[in-house]
């Protein structure tokens, strides 16, 4: 695929996402509480990134991360993450 081939299609997948009903969420919103889960789970703090997010919003959390998904259940969120797996 060429550069303007490349071009062309992001610029119809931008299209395609400013139809959605998205909320952009900067990461220094949930930095913290990711730190926090991020140390008492022991965890990568970019997935807790994740997890802080679906928690702040009240919003549940798919992933296949099973490693995740235990440590949460471990840490007294089990209805937070849900398993999910790859297509």
């Amino acid at each position: 695929m060429g550069k303007s081939d490349a071009d062309t299609l992001l610029g119809r997948l931008l299209g395609l996402a400013a139809q959605l009903p998205l909320t952009l969420t900067p990461a220094v919103d949930v930095a913290e509480r990711a730190l926090d889960l991020s140390g008492t789970l022991r965890h990568p703090l970019v997935d807790c990134l994740y997890l802080a997010l679906a928690w702040s919003t009240n919003a549940g959390l798919v992933t296949a991360d099973r490693k995740l998904a235990e440590a949460a259940a471990r840490s007294g969120l089990p209805g937070l993450v849900r398993i999910g797996t790859a297509a």
